[in-house]
């Protein structure tokens, strides 16, 4: 479970190493645990022993993209907020994430969106109020 009382722990899922990189800092540095996959397989491990509320997943991944997470999660793991991102493919991110959203995502992002954008999400998903 979230070792830290009173933090929101969030759980990246993106194959890319840079991107999870990127992700955790971002959401570290603004006082969020952050666990980390690099598969959806991974992602789902981790779900069944960890206290998450929020599961930001990409779409385009090897094994168990995104779209194959997202109702698994939704089975599984209920009360767990999805924010599905995606920076395209083949056939351009909108329609990835339209379907996200029809299979149980919360919210969606294109990639590259901006680190603010992504807290600005979260905190809404949470009800928390931005404390800039």
């Amino acid at each position: 479970m979230n070792d830290e009382p009173g933090r929101q722990s969030v759980l990246v899922v993106d194959d890319d190493e840079l991107v999870r990189d990127m992700l955790f800092q971002v959401l570290s540095d603004n006082g969020y645990h952050v666990e980390l996959a690099s598969s959806g397989e991974e992602a789902l491990g981790l779900l069944g022993q960890r206290d998450v509320q929020v599961c930001l997943s990409d779409i385009i991944m090897p094994d168990c993209d995104g779209l194959e997470l997202i109702p698994q999660i939704r089975r599984k793991f209920p009360d767990i907020h999805i924010i599905a991102i995606s920076g395209g493919g083949r056939i351009g991110p909108e329609s990835y994430l339209a379907t996200a959203r029809r299979l149980g995502a919360s919210k969606v992002l294109c990639k590259p969106f901006d680190g603010a954008i992504l807290l600005a999400e979260i905190r809404d998903l949470l009800g928390q109020a931005v404390t800039e």
